[in-house]
């Protein structure tokens, strides 16, 4: 049920989230431009929170690598 990471090949609930969270932004901000509804702009705050947590979970500075994945040597 989850989407798959085209970098890894593996399932990823973080891309899943990150897809979820774009469609709902993208829905309210139409819906928001029609005026549809006058709900908060909280959605815009969700989609940065599921991108910080997808691109996040692997950053390299210099030489060094930080990274939330197991290593499955």
């Amino acid at each position: 049920m989850y989407l798959v990471d085209p970098k890894t090949d593996k399932k990823s609930v973080s891309l899943t989230f990150l897809v979820i969270a774009f469609v709902l932004l993208v829905g309210f901000t139409i819906a928001e431009a029609l005026e549809l509804t006058k709900l908060p702009g909280s959605f815009s705050e969700l989609f940065y929170a599921c991108a910080a947590l997808y691109f996040g979970r692997r950053v390299q500075i210099g030489s060094k690598t930080f990274s939330s994945e197991k290593d499955t040597k």
